[in-house]
């Protein structure tokens, strides 16, 4: 059983995946890093292609940045800047949770 977080900020970032439109934006990024960094802009790029693997509204460039921000908060992402473009890894946390997403994609089909 998962003993809840006395942290509030963590509660409040978690809640808000909840809802499936935004967490269908974070499956497409675990997604998309699964096999490689990838630069912000890049992830929302992909994200509002046509060959996106699951099919989500487009999002602005600063949505995409703010999912980011709270995956790293949560330490499933890990960020870092180099020259003008923010790269983004997975973390040990987030390679778990992108192969439960793969499952569940999978399973899906």
């Amino acid at each position: 059983m998962i003993k809840p977080n006395n942290n509030s900020t963590d509660n409040n970032i978690t809640t808000k995946y909840i809802f499936f439109p935004r967490f269908m934006q974070v499956l497409s990024i675990f997604i998309m890093l699964k096999k490689n960094k990838l630069t912000v802009t890049e992830i929302y790029k992909k994200i509002n292609s046509n060959n996106n693997i699951i099919s989500t509204n487009n999002i602005t460039y600063s949505h995409t940045y703010n999912i980011i921000k709270d995956l790293s908060e949560l330490n499933i992402v890990t960020t870092y800047k180099k020259g003008r473009l923010r790269h983004v890894l997975l973390t040990e946390k987030g390679i778990v949770l992108s192969k439960l997403c793969n499952q569940i994609i999978n399973n899906i089909k």
